[in-house]
């Protein structure tokens, strides 16, 4: 599902799968009629007939909605970090904003994934070399990482654009 589906409709897709009465006995509700508003259209200015209520994914996105116009917007990309960690995800914020074209994004991937390739096949050599301890120093470790990084944020920027386009972001 896209970013812009609606946390009701999301959890109302999520929960028909994992039960609304499991969740709610789990997590000690007498019955399962506040799950079942999560799962319902909040009341808003496009619709003040809405019967749903506040769900928990709403909570964590005004959470972070909080931090990043707080004074530490840093804490925002923390709470994203978690809860992707807790889903066996990772979280890899947009990079910030630049005036780039279509082809300075497309070419910048390029390099970036040849520079990481190239970086690989380095790693690879003195991984499986003849005299290699294979194992990583801490520099190395920080080095793969940060080579990852740069091709993330290069991925990133491309999807970025292409949400943009789409009109998803």
């Amino acid at each position: 599902m896209s970013t812009a589906t609606p946390s009701y409709q999301l959890l109302a897709q999520v929960l028909g799968a994992v039960g609304r009465k499991a969740l709610s006995y789990s997590l000690g509700y007498r019955d399962r009629a506040s799950i079942d508003k999560w799962c319902e259209e909040p009341p808003s200015d496009s619709n003040p007939d809405g019967s749903g209520a506040r769900n928990p994914l709403d909570t964590v996105r005004h959470i972070i909605i909080l931090c990043k116009q707080g004074c530490r917007p840093q804490d925002a990309h923390d709470v994203a970090r978690w809860v992707c960690n807790t889903a066996d995800g990772f979280f890899t914020p947009y990079p910030a904003k630049r005036d780039l074209t279509d082809g300075d994004v497309v070419a910048c991937l390029n390099a970036d994934f040849k520079e990481f390739s190239e970086y690989v096949e380095a790693v690879r050599g003195g991984w499986f070399g003849k005299d290699s301890p294979r194992r990583f120093t801490l520099g190395e470790i920080a080095k793969i990482r940060r080579e990852a990084d740069d091709l993330m944020a290069a991925i990133v920027q491309l999807q970025a654009r292409l949400d943009n386009d789409a009109g998803v972001r």
